[in-house]
């Protein structure tokens, strides 16, 4: 029983964290635009929209602007995408493009 109680409180943390992941996204990125996806030549992505805060803006200088297509290896089209990503990861590489078509990279940690 007392398992089964762990189990059922775990589940329960865990969809608190994508809840409150979504909503830190939905606050600073944004689906690209079919604008800016032919405007980059690109065919999706996650659109930085704001100065970062908490980790992102911790562990790197991502600017806002930046396009992440990218994170380790897998394209990334929605902020689902994203999501599922980095979900249960300690750290990730992105990959993206800034609206003048400079492509960067950035290690992001997430532990």
């Amino acid at each position: 029983m007392l398992d089964e109680e762990n189990s059922v409180q775990r589940r329960k943390i865990r969809e608190t964290a994508n809840i409150n992941l979504f909503e830190l996204m939905h606050s600073r990125l944004r689906e690209v635009t079919e604008f800016d996806k032919r405007r980059l030549g690109i065919v999706g992505g996650v659109k930085v929209t704001a100065r970062l805060s908490g980790k992102l803006a911790e562990r790197t200088n991502m600017c806002p602007g930046f396009v992440i297509t990218v994170v380790d290896h897998i394209e990334i089209y929605t902020l689902e995408d994203f999501a599922e990503a980095i979900e249960n990861k300690s750290g990730v590489m992105l990959q993206g493009v800034y609206p003048d078509g400079y492509v960067d990279h950035y290690y992001l940690e997430l532990s």
